[in-house]
């Protein structure tokens, strides 16, 4: 059945609220509990690495403050873990997560929409509903940047087909803007450099064709990475080592399972053998974040390989043999 894109956005919206309304009012937040407080929020977060995370962390804040300077309450039933937590804190994720979804979901569509993406129509809708949910799973974890990084992450990626296409400049500039401002929110915008990397090593080899744009691209994630540093006068990379940990907890084995089955997931819905190498390509140009994962992540946070995910599932379906160059 041939569905119109307008009912294709109307759905996506939908199901991505319907998932973070039961996600954030159907179960009680634990593990972030003591962050559903503006003082420790702003302790946490305006410190150590959070500290250069400013955009969504920003944001939130903001609508925080927006729903503090409303005439009237939301009237919601809720039950907090944390004697401290706030309601409208609580709301503050939820609006700004949901909003970001839901803008995630649709630039997701946009691209199954391309004629870059292999799939039938309910392989288009499967792999939208699987990374909502996916990514629903991972809130367990109630963060401001999560949903917003995947939406920069999706805008990124469709631009790149276009790029990918005539190699026009302003695109390349738009790429490099994109990257930036995604590096302002969470620096798994390295993730986008190893998306790109894949398909340009596929594309044109190891030449200048493909060498130079990701010159451009590092530059701009290296520059933003750095510069946010510089400007807050102090350049901290991790907040504390969780190595031996991650590889020696029960809970963060069960996270590195979590790794395991969704990376091996991606490769069965691989549409062939060489949608199959680019994941393993990828996951190859994606080791430096793997490992600050292992180095400075818990990895019983399955939220840090969603990215990693989200990205495969495109790549699965994503065939650069259908890009003619202009």
């Amino acid at each position: 059945m041939k569905v119109n894109l307008f009912f294709k956005i109307i759905f996506v919206t939908l199901f991505a609220i319907v998932v973070n309304i039961f996600i954030y009012f159907a179960f009680g937040s634990v593990y972030s509990a003591p962050l559903l407080n503006i003082d420790s929020f702003k302790e946490q977060y305006e410190s150590g690495v959070y500290q250069y995370r400013w955009l969504s962390t920003s944001l939130l804040i903001y609508i925080y403050n927006f729903l503090e300077s409303l005439p009237f309450r939301i009237r919601l039933k809720m039950d907090f873990w944390d004697k401290n937590a706030q309601p409208n804190m609580f709301f503050a994720y939820a609006f700004l997560n949901t909003f970001f979804l839901i803008s995630a979901n649709i630039v997701l569509l946009l691209i199954t929409e391309t004629k870059y993406f292999v799939a039938n129509q309910s392989e288009k809708i499967f792999v939208i509903t699987l990374s909502t949910l996916s990514i629903g799973l991972s809130q367990f974890v109630l963060v401001p940047y999560d949903c917003s990084s995947y939406f920069f992450l999706f805008v990124f990626a469709l631009i790149f087909l276009k790029y990918l296409k005539n190699k026009r400049l302003i695109l390349l500039l738009v790429l490099i803007s994109i990257l930036m401002i995604s590096t302002l929110n969470r620096e798994s915008s390295a993730l986008s450099l190893s998306f790109a990397a894949v398909f340009l090593y596929n594309k044109y080899g190891l030449n200048k064709k493909s060498w130079l744009p990701m010159v451009y691209l590092v530059i701009g994630f290296l520059a933003t990475y750095i510069g946010v540093r510089l400007a807050v006068d102090s350049f901290e990379i991790r907040n504390e080592n969780f190595f031996v940990g991650n590889v020696t907890q029960t809970r963060s084995l069960f996270g590195i399972l979590f790794w395991i089955v969704f990376f091996v997931f991606s490769l069965l819905v691989s549409n062939n053998r060489q949608t199959t190498r680019n994941i393993l390509i990828f996951h190859l140009f994606s080791l430096p974040y793997i490992i600050m994962c292992f180095y400075t992540g818990a990895l019983y946070e399955i939220r840090l390989y969603i990215p990693i995910f989200l990205s495969c599932l495109m790549i699965s379906k994503l065939s650069i043999d259908k890009i003619k160059i202009n």
